[in-house]
Protein backbone atom coordinates (compact mmCIF):
# COMPACT_ATOMS: atom_id res chain seq x y z
CA UNK A 1 0.00 0.00 0.00
CA UNK A 2 1.15 3.55 -0.65
CA UNK A 3 0.01 7.09 -0.09
CA UNK A 4 -0.22 9.77 -2.76
CA UNK A 5 3.10 9.85 -4.58
CA UNK A 6 2.35 12.28 -7.39
CA UNK A 7 3.54 15.69 -6.10
CA UNK A 8 0.98 17.63 -8.14
CA UNK A 9 -1.85 15.56 -6.69
CA UNK A 10 -0.50 16.11 -3.19
CA UNK A 11 -0.36 19.88 -3.71
CA UNK A 12 -3.92 19.87 -5.02
CA UNK A 13 -5.16 17.86 -2.01
CA UNK A 14 -3.43 20.23 0.42
CA UNK A 15 -4.46 23.49 -1.25
CA UNK A 16 -7.89 22.19 -2.26
CA UNK A 17 -8.66 21.30 1.35
CA UNK A 18 -8.03 24.91 2.33
CA UNK A 19 -10.07 26.21 -0.61
CA UNK A 20 -12.94 24.01 0.52
CA UNK A 21 -12.60 25.30 4.08
CA UNK A 22 -12.67 28.92 2.89
CA UNK A 23 -15.64 28.40 0.54
CA UNK A 24 -17.57 26.91 3.45
CA UNK A 25 -16.55 29.92 5.53
CA UNK A 26 -17.86 32.26 2.81
CA UNK A 27 -21.17 30.38 2.72
CA UNK A 28 -21.34 30.52 6.52
CA UNK A 29 -20.83 34.30 6.54
CA UNK A 30 -23.44 34.80 3.80
CA UNK A 31 -25.92 32.70 5.78
CA UNK A 32 -25.11 34.79 8.86
CA UNK A 33 -25.80 37.97 6.88
CA UNK A 34 -29.10 36.54 5.67
CA UNK A 35 -30.23 35.92 9.26
CA UNK A 36 -28.86 39.11 10.82
CA UNK A 37 -31.11 41.94 11.85
CA UNK A 38 -30.65 44.79 9.31
CA UNK A 39 -29.95 47.13 12.22
CA UNK A 40 -26.95 45.07 13.33
CA UNK A 41 -23.44 46.09 12.32
CA UNK A 42 -22.61 43.71 9.48
CA UNK A 43 -19.14 45.04 8.72
CA UNK A 44 -17.30 42.36 10.69
CA UNK A 45 -19.18 39.54 8.95
CA UNK A 46 -18.45 41.05 5.53
CA UNK A 47 -14.80 41.50 6.55
CA UNK A 48 -14.49 37.80 7.48
CA UNK A 49 -16.04 36.89 4.13
CA UNK A 50 -13.56 39.09 2.25
CA UNK A 51 -10.59 37.57 4.10
CA UNK A 52 -11.75 34.05 3.19
CA UNK A 53 -11.88 35.10 -0.47
CA UNK A 54 -8.43 36.70 -0.27
CA UNK A 55 -6.86 33.59 1.26
CA UNK A 56 -8.35 31.37 -1.43
CA UNK A 57 -7.13 33.62 -4.22
CA UNK A 58 -3.66 33.99 -2.69
CA UNK A 59 -3.14 30.23 -2.65
CA UNK A 60 -4.52 29.93 -6.17
CA UNK A 61 -1.85 32.37 -7.31
CA UNK A 62 0.95 30.77 -5.30
CA UNK A 63 0.31 27.18 -6.37
CA UNK A 64 -0.85 27.63 -9.95
CA UNK A 65 2.47 26.24 -11.29
CA UNK A 66 2.06 23.04 -9.26
CA UNK A 67 -1.63 22.20 -9.70
CA UNK A 68 -2.67 20.62 -12.99
CA UNK A 69 -5.85 21.68 -14.72
CA UNK A 70 -7.76 24.89 -14.29
CA UNK A 71 -8.56 24.90 -10.58
CA UNK A 72 -6.32 27.86 -9.61
CA UNK A 73 -7.79 30.05 -12.37
CA UNK A 74 -11.31 28.86 -11.56
CA UNK A 75 -10.93 29.81 -7.89
CA UNK A 76 -9.56 33.26 -8.76
CA UNK A 77 -12.16 33.92 -11.46
CA UNK A 78 -15.24 32.67 -9.60
CA UNK A 79 -14.44 34.49 -6.34
CA UNK A 80 -13.24 37.77 -7.87
CA UNK A 81 -16.72 39.43 -7.97
CA UNK A 82 -17.22 38.67 -4.27
CA UNK A 83 -13.96 40.38 -3.35
CA UNK A 84 -14.66 43.47 -5.45
CA UNK A 85 -18.18 43.76 -4.04
CA UNK A 86 -16.89 43.77 -0.47
CA UNK A 87 -13.98 46.17 -1.09
CA UNK A 88 -16.29 49.10 -1.87
CA UNK A 89 -17.81 48.93 1.58
CA UNK A 90 -14.51 48.27 3.31
CA UNK A 91 -13.01 51.65 2.33
CA UNK A 92 -16.10 53.49 3.59
CA UNK A 93 -16.10 51.56 6.87
CA UNK A 94 -12.50 52.50 7.57
CA UNK A 95 -13.07 56.16 6.64
CA UNK A 96 -16.07 56.39 8.96
CA UNK A 97 -13.99 54.89 11.78
CA UNK A 98 -11.23 57.45 11.11
CA UNK A 99 -13.68 60.36 11.30
CA UNK A 100 -15.31 59.00 14.47
CA UNK A 101 -11.88 58.59 16.11
CA UNK A 102 -11.14 62.23 15.23
CA UNK A 103 -13.93 63.39 17.55
CA UNK A 104 -16.53 65.04 15.30
CA UNK A 105 -17.96 67.14 18.13
CA UNK A 106 -14.61 68.80 18.76
CA UNK A 107 -13.50 69.17 15.15
CA UNK A 108 -16.69 70.18 13.36
CA UNK A 109 -16.85 66.95 11.41
CA UNK A 110 -20.51 66.24 12.20
CA UNK A 111 -21.82 66.98 8.71
CA UNK A 112 -19.04 65.00 7.03
CA UNK A 113 -19.67 62.04 9.32
CA UNK A 114 -23.41 62.14 8.64
CA UNK A 115 -22.80 62.23 4.89
CA UNK A 116 -20.32 59.33 5.06
CA UNK A 117 -22.65 57.24 7.22
CA UNK A 118 -25.40 57.77 4.66
CA UNK A 119 -23.05 56.55 1.91
CA UNK A 120 -22.04 53.65 4.15
CA UNK A 121 -25.68 52.60 4.65
CA UNK A 122 -26.35 52.75 0.90
CA UNK A 123 -23.19 50.75 0.14
CA UNK A 124 -24.08 48.14 2.77
CA UNK A 125 -27.50 47.69 1.18
CA UNK A 126 -25.92 47.19 -2.26
CA UNK A 127 -23.31 44.76 -0.94
CA UNK A 128 -25.94 42.67 0.86
CA UNK A 129 -28.10 42.61 -2.24
CA UNK A 130 -25.16 41.32 -4.29
CA UNK A 131 -23.97 38.77 -1.72
CA UNK A 132 -27.46 37.33 -1.16
CA UNK A 133 -28.26 37.12 -4.86
CA UNK A 134 -29.47 33.61 -5.81
CA UNK A 135 -27.08 33.41 -8.73
CA UNK A 136 -24.16 34.14 -6.42
CA UNK A 137 -25.30 31.50 -3.93
CA UNK A 138 -25.68 28.96 -6.74
CA UNK A 139 -22.14 29.72 -7.94
CA UNK A 140 -20.70 28.99 -4.48
CA UNK A 141 -22.68 25.78 -4.11
CA UNK A 142 -21.60 24.61 -7.58
CA UNK A 143 -17.95 25.51 -6.91
CA UNK A 144 -17.97 23.70 -3.56
CA UNK A 145 -19.60 20.58 -5.01
CA UNK A 146 -17.13 20.33 -7.89
CA UNK A 147 -14.19 20.85 -5.54
CA UNK A 148 -15.49 18.21 -3.12
CA UNK A 149 -15.77 15.75 -6.02
CA UNK A 150 -12.27 16.56 -7.29
CA UNK A 151 -10.79 16.12 -3.81
CA UNK A 152 -12.62 12.81 -3.36
CA UNK A 153 -11.13 11.57 -6.62
CA UNK A 154 -7.67 12.68 -5.49
CA UNK A 155 -8.19 11.03 -2.12
CA UNK A 156 -8.93 7.74 -3.90
CA UNK A 157 -5.30 7.82 -5.06
CA UNK A 158 -4.30 7.48 -1.41
CA UNK A 159 -4.30 3.67 -1.62
CA UNK A 160 -3.36 3.19 2.04
CA UNK A 161 -6.72 4.61 3.07
CA UNK A 162 -5.05 6.84 5.66
CA UNK A 163 -6.73 10.28 5.78
CA UNK A 164 -4.47 13.08 4.62
CA UNK A 165 -4.79 15.26 7.71
CA UNK A 166 -2.92 18.57 7.54
CA UNK A 167 -1.37 17.64 4.17
CA UNK A 168 0.53 20.92 3.99
CA UNK A 169 3.09 19.22 6.26
CA UNK A 170 4.09 17.23 3.18
CA UNK A 171 4.61 20.21 0.86
CA UNK A 172 8.24 20.89 1.76
CA UNK A 173 9.40 20.40 -1.84
CA UNK A 174 7.27 23.24 -3.19
CA UNK A 175 6.99 25.46 -0.08
CA UNK A 176 10.22 27.41 -0.46
CA UNK A 177 9.93 27.96 -4.26
CA UNK A 178 6.31 29.12 -3.86
CA UNK A 179 7.24 31.57 -1.11
CA UNK A 180 10.32 32.88 -2.91
CA UNK A 181 8.18 33.58 -5.99
CA UNK A 182 5.76 35.61 -3.87
CA UNK A 183 8.73 37.35 -2.23
CA UNK A 184 10.10 38.27 -5.68
CA UNK A 185 6.79 39.99 -6.50
CA UNK A 186 7.01 41.94 -3.28
CA UNK A 187 10.59 43.10 -3.78
CA UNK A 188 9.83 44.04 -7.40
CA UNK A 189 6.99 46.33 -6.31
CA UNK A 190 9.21 47.77 -3.59
CA UNK A 191 11.76 48.67 -6.29
CA UNK A 192 8.96 50.28 -8.32
CA UNK A 193 7.90 52.24 -5.24
CA UNK A 194 11.41 53.59 -4.77
CA UNK A 195 11.39 54.82 -8.39
CA UNK A 196 7.98 56.55 -8.15
CA UNK A 197 7.97 60.33 -8.21
CA UNK A 198 4.68 60.75 -6.35
CA UNK A 199 4.00 64.06 -8.04
CA UNK A 200 0.71 63.26 -9.81
CA UNK A 201 -2.74 63.12 -8.31
CA UNK A 202 -3.17 60.53 -5.51
CA UNK A 203 -4.64 57.28 -6.74
CA UNK A 204 -3.24 57.85 -10.24
CA UNK A 205 0.52 58.28 -9.74
CA UNK A 206 3.12 55.54 -9.87
CA UNK A 207 3.83 55.73 -6.14
CA UNK A 208 0.20 55.19 -5.17
CA UNK A 209 -0.11 52.27 -7.60
CA UNK A 210 3.14 50.72 -6.33
CA UNK A 211 1.92 51.01 -2.73
CA UNK A 212 -1.36 49.36 -3.71
CA UNK A 213 0.39 46.49 -5.49
CA UNK A 214 2.91 46.16 -2.67
CA UNK A 215 0.05 45.84 -0.19
CA UNK A 216 -1.54 43.08 -2.29
CA UNK A 217 1.81 41.29 -2.70
CA UNK A 218 2.34 41.45 1.06
CA UNK A 219 -1.05 39.85 1.67
CA UNK A 220 -0.33 37.10 -0.87
CA UNK A 221 3.00 36.36 0.79
CA UNK A 222 1.61 36.28 4.32
CA UNK A 223 -1.40 34.09 3.52
CA UNK A 224 0.87 31.66 1.66
CA UNK A 225 3.42 31.78 4.49
CA UNK A 226 0.84 31.03 7.17
CA UNK A 227 -0.43 28.04 5.18
CA UNK A 228 3.04 26.62 4.48
CA UNK A 229 4.73 27.22 7.85
CA UNK A 230 4.17 23.59 8.98
CA UNK A 231 6.11 22.42 5.91
CA UNK A 232 9.20 24.55 6.70
CA UNK A 233 10.72 23.52 10.07
CA UNK A 234 13.59 26.02 9.73
CA UNK A 235 11.38 29.05 9.13
CA UNK A 236 11.95 32.12 11.28
CA UNK A 237 8.85 32.21 13.53
CA UNK A 238 8.95 36.02 13.60
CA UNK A 239 8.44 36.22 9.84
CA UNK A 240 4.64 36.22 10.02
CA UNK A 241 4.76 38.89 12.73
CA UNK A 242 6.99 41.02 10.50
CA UNK A 243 4.47 40.87 7.68
CA UNK A 244 1.58 41.60 10.01
CA UNK A 245 3.36 44.85 10.84
CA UNK A 246 4.08 45.63 7.19
CA UNK A 247 0.51 44.82 6.14
CA UNK A 248 -0.92 47.11 8.82
CA UNK A 249 1.23 50.05 7.74
CA UNK A 250 0.54 49.46 4.03
CA UNK A 251 -3.18 49.22 4.78
CA UNK A 252 -3.11 52.49 6.74
CA UNK A 253 -1.21 54.19 3.92
CA UNK A 254 -3.71 52.91 1.36
CA UNK A 255 -6.56 54.28 3.46
CA UNK A 256 -4.98 57.74 3.78
CA UNK A 257 -4.41 57.92 0.03
CA UNK A 258 -8.03 56.93 -0.62
CA UNK A 259 -9.36 59.36 2.01
CA UNK A 260 -7.36 62.24 0.54
CA UNK A 261 -8.58 61.50 -2.98
CA UNK A 262 -12.18 61.29 -1.74
CA UNK A 263 -11.94 64.63 0.08
CA UNK A 264 -10.38 66.37 -2.93
CA UNK A 265 -13.23 65.04 -5.10
CA UNK A 266 -15.97 65.94 -2.61
CA UNK A 267 -18.74 67.67 -4.63
CA UNK A 268 -18.32 71.41 -4.02
CA UNK A 269 -17.26 70.59 -0.46
CA UNK A 270 -20.99 70.21 0.18
CA UNK A 271 -20.56 69.36 3.86
CA UNK A 272 -17.19 71.03 4.44
CA UNK A 273 -15.85 74.51 4.05
CA UNK A 274 -12.92 74.67 1.61
CA UNK A 275 -10.63 75.83 4.41
CA UNK A 276 -11.55 72.94 6.69
CA UNK A 277 -11.36 70.43 3.83
CA UNK A 278 -7.81 71.62 3.12
CA UNK A 279 -6.96 71.20 6.81
CA UNK A 280 -8.15 67.58 6.67
CA UNK A 281 -6.14 66.95 3.52
CA UNK A 282 -3.03 68.41 5.19
CA UNK A 283 -3.61 66.17 8.21
CA UNK A 284 -3.88 63.10 5.99
CA UNK A 285 -0.64 64.06 4.23
CA UNK A 286 1.13 64.31 7.61
CA UNK A 287 -0.16 60.89 8.57
CA UNK A 288 1.02 59.50 5.21
CA UNK A 289 4.49 60.91 5.82
CA UNK A 290 4.66 59.39 9.32
CA UNK A 291 3.52 55.99 8.05
CA UNK A 292 6.01 56.11 5.17
CA UNK A 293 8.84 56.78 7.62
CA UNK A 294 7.80 53.72 9.67
CA UNK A 295 7.51 51.57 6.57
CA UNK A 296 10.79 52.47 4.85
CA UNK A 297 13.24 50.61 7.15
CA UNK A 298 11.05 47.51 7.17
CA UNK A 299 10.85 47.39 3.37
CA UNK A 300 14.54 48.17 2.89
CA UNK A 301 15.38 44.97 4.75
CA UNK A 302 13.28 42.79 2.43
CA UNK A 303 16.06 41.73 0.06
CA UNK A 304 16.33 38.30 -1.63
CA UNK A 305 19.12 37.43 0.84
CA UNK A 306 16.86 38.39 3.76
CA UNK A 307 14.09 36.10 2.52
CA UNK A 308 16.52 33.26 1.94
CA UNK A 309 18.00 33.64 5.43
CA UNK A 310 14.64 33.78 7.21
CA UNK A 311 13.06 30.94 5.23
CA UNK A 312 16.05 28.59 5.22
CA UNK A 313 17.93 29.50 8.39
CA UNK A 314 19.25 26.71 10.67
CA UNK A 315 17.11 26.12 13.75
CA UNK A 316 19.81 27.46 16.09
CA UNK A 317 20.38 30.68 14.15
CA UNK A 318 18.47 33.75 15.35
CA UNK A 319 18.22 35.06 11.79
CA UNK A 320 18.57 38.70 10.71
CA UNK A 321 16.92 41.40 12.76
CA UNK A 322 13.38 42.22 11.66
CA UNK A 323 13.60 45.78 13.03
CA UNK A 324 10.19 45.57 14.66
CA UNK A 325 9.21 48.01 17.37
Amino acid sequence: SKQISDPNTLVFVAVGALWLQQIRQIEKQIEKLRKQDPLQNQSETIHDLRVAVRKSQSLALAFAPYIPGKWPERIRHELRPLRKTCEVLRDLDVLVDWVVASGPQQTNLESLLADLQHQQAEATEEVLKALLDKQNLSMLKRLRSKLELALDEAQDANHSGVPLTQPQYRLADVAIPALLTRAADLTAWHATLLQGSGTAQPGQNSRAEALHQLRIASKHFRYTLDFLTPAIPAINPALSQAFAEIQTILGDLHDRIQFRARLLAWPDHRTLSPVFANQLVARLEREQDALSQRLAPLLDELTPDWFQANLLRPRQSPGPSLKLS
